[in-house]
């Protein structure tokens, strides 16, 4: 028994030809009103056994014919009886009854132009010489709404011939045979009529009359056949589609769960970056309350110093003041009386002098005295208060307390702007939650 094959055409013209044929593996066709690649298709079944051919349609159905056929040779033209250009009326309701329309015709009919679209026409003869020269033609079919008559008529069947031909004889939608003005130039060039199915009449040439008897069983089930179920096949083009729509939902899920993760964890990094700020403002908090208790202490001590200065400087301060100071203007006059006088240097000849009156006896002058008597009971009081009053009056505490003034507003400059970027994290962590969320929600739906 011969495989199992699907039958496109609407009137089961493949299983047919399949019965003529079924043993030719690389065939040739020719399908004149080709329309649709695998709806009504008579050439589906033998091009998926490996065949190829010419296909030719004029209508807007062609682009979707090239896109399966590109084994074929697919030509969007009608085939009339001369070469040029011709008008084609499409038929929106019912695609496969679109036919072509010649000027005369149009007119006629009270068509208008706007309805009419210019595609190219050519004849038989110029088509099979241009793409089908020396090849075997093994079927022809012809289904032309109308212009069979034209295509038959100007063909040349001697040069011409295909094996079988299967041609649209009928009147539309009835099974009224309106053959007869042009089934006549066929027989006469030696093709025989084979059969007739109700809408189309099969000849075979005279070349192949022994394949005549494959013609005389009407269908049945031993041809081993299969109807294309066009809905089934439609469900399984939606389920494909569905199926890779699942697919790419999948990957952009697991693309949203990856993204999720990554800002998860970009989260917590966030959230350890804004512990650590925290615990840094909380140093800078303390070490500035820490700074601001040394700035108090050292304020007090200043306003203390800034007292004492006050106090030194006033005529009218404390009895004990009033007796310092002026001894110190005293002995500061005195050291610098003492310290200022020039020293003389001494000549040659006087050296000798001087060492003879140092060797005598030593006289005491008052000054020496003074002298003497300062170093033994006023210096060992008087110095350290000239020093400390002379540190307070050269360096006054107001420089130091301005200092501590400048490191303090800098700590707080330092903690502002640390809680500052606190706060940006803090919002930084808040907008990364709420994309999570929304990720996780797209997620769920």
């Amino acid at each position: 028994m011969a495989a199992t094959i699907t039958s496109y055409a609407q009137n089961r013209e493949d299983v047919i030809l399949n019965r003529i044929f079924q043993d030719l593996k690389d065939g040739f066709y020719i399908d004149i009103g080709a329309y649709h690649p695998t709806v009504a298709s008579v050439t589906k079944t033998f091009y998926d056994r490996g065949w190829s051919g010419v296909n030719v349609e004029p209508g807007p159905v062609f682009d979707e014919l090239e896109r399966a056929r590109p084994r074929d040779v697919n030509l969007k033209a009608a085939v009339v009886d001369y070469d040029g250009e011709i008008g084609f009326l499409e038929n929106s309701s019912n695609p496969g009854m679109s036919k072509v329309m010649p000027a005369e015709v149009h007119h006629d009919h009270n068509v208008s132009t706007e309805q009419i679209s210019r595609v190219s026409a050519i004849t038989l003869n110029s088509l099979v010489a241009k793409y089908a020269k020396d090849r075997t033609i093994n079927f022809l079919k012809i289904d032309a709404e109308g212009a069979e008559m034209a295509i038959i008529r100007s063909t040349n069947w001697k040069v011409i011939r295909p094996q079988v031909m299967v041609i649209e004889a009928t009147a539309p939608w009835s099974n009224e045979l309106v053959n007869q003005e042009w089934e006549p130039k066929l027989l006469t060039n030696n093709y025989i009529r084979a059969f007739f199915d109700g809408i189309n009449v099969f000849y075979l040439r005279d070349e192949d009359k022994e394949l005549l008897s494959r013609f005389d069983m009407p269908l049945n089930v031993l041809d081993n056949y299969g109807i294309f179920d066009q809905g089934a096949q439609q469900l399984r083009i939606d389920q494909a589609e569905l199926s890779a729509r699942n697919t790419e939902l999948t990957e952009k899920l697991t693309a949203a769960k990856a993204r999720s993760d990554t800002l998860a964890a970009s989260l917590d990094l966030s959230r350890d970056e804004v512990t650590r700020l925290r615990a840094m403002i909380a140093d800078a908090q303390s070490d500035a309350q820490d700074a601001q208790r040394d700035l108090q202490r050292v304020a007090a001590r200043a306003a203390r110093y800034d007292r004492l200065v006050s106090s030194l400087r006033d005529p009218d301060g404390p009895r004990a003041l009033r007796i310092v100071l002026p001894l110190a203007r005293v002995v500061r006059k005195i050291s610098h009386v003492i310290g200022s006088r020039p020293k003389v240097p001494m000549a040659p000849h006087d050296i000798s002098k001087t060492s003879a009156l140092l060797a005598g006896p030593r006289r005491l002058s008052p000054k020496r005295i003074a002298l003497a008597i300062y170093r033994r009971f006023l210096g060992p009081v008087v110095r350290p208060s000239m020093g400390r009053i002379r540190l307070f009056m050269m360096q006054p505490v107001s420089d130091q307390v301005a200092r501590v003034n400048d490191q303090v507003a800098g700590l707080r400059s330092l903690v502002e702007t640390q809680q500052r970027t606190g706060e940006m994290a803090s919002e930084h962590i808040k907008s990364l939650e709420a994309l999570i969320i929304t990720i996780a929600s797209q997620t769920r739906k």
